[in-house]
This record gives structure tokens, sequence and C-alpha cells, in this order.
């Protein structure tokens, strides 16, 4: 058995997949609760059994109609989560998390509403 963890590397080992994995498309939109789109807002998805973890390493941002597609993979649960600082103060207001399972199917974009504001932002971010 070897060990490995995200962007560690081992000399001399060499992982063949059987298949490659196949990229499932998480389509976002993030919206104030008066239906403006939320420009800028963070994006990101957490695998339900990592829920600390951010796939790909970082948040992504929506672009100014709050817009971004996020990409997992195949066969995996994931949260998809949303949230923005304001200045001044930066005040943080997110979303409610959404969960997506591997077996559904996102026909639709997702839509996440920053409706929470304050503490519980940060106290939900990675829950």
């Amino acid at each position: 058995m070897i060990s490995v963890a995200d962007r560690q590397r081992r000399r001399g080992v060499v992982f063949r997949l059987t298949e490659p994995l196949r990229e499932r498309i998480a389509p976002v939109t993030v919206l104030w609760p008066d239906g403006k789109p939320v420009a800028e807002a963070n994006v990101w998805l957490s695998e339900v059994a990592k829920p600390t973890w951010v796939v790909g390493g970082s948040v992504s941002h929506t672009n100014a109609e709050g817009v971004f597609d996020l990409v997992g993979f195949e066969g995996i649960d994931y949260f998809v989560r949303a949230n923005i600082y304001v200045r001044p103060g930066y005040k943080p207001h997110c979303a409610e998390k959404k969960t997506i399972t591997a077996s559904d199917v996102i026909a639709e974009r997702i839509v996440m509403v920053l409706t929470k504001t304050g503490d519980v932002c940060t106290s939900m971010q990675f829950d």
C-alpha cells in the first residue's frame, strides 16, 4: 500500500488509471435576495466526505452576471458553497450550502442566494 496526498510527489512511482476521471460540471449562479447577480462572489465545491477541503485548491469567482461553472468529477458527492465580503468592513454574505450527490442529474444552473450575513457565514463556511 502506498499513501499519496494531494500535491505530494513520489519519485520512481508511476500510477496508471484504467480509465480517465470524467469531469462533472456544476453550473452556478449567485444572486442577491432581490434577484440581482453577484459579481466576484466566491464559489467552490467541497467533497461531502472532506467538507473542509476546496476542490481544485482555491475558490473561483463569478463573472458580472453572477455565473461560474465549477468542475468536479463524476461519482463524488459535493457541497456547493458561495459567499462574498462586502466593503466597507468586509461584511460576509453567504448562501446556504447545497448538496449535489453523485447520482444527481444537473440539468439547470444551481442558484445560490446570499440570504445570510455576519458571523453565521464564517461558521457555515466549512460545516
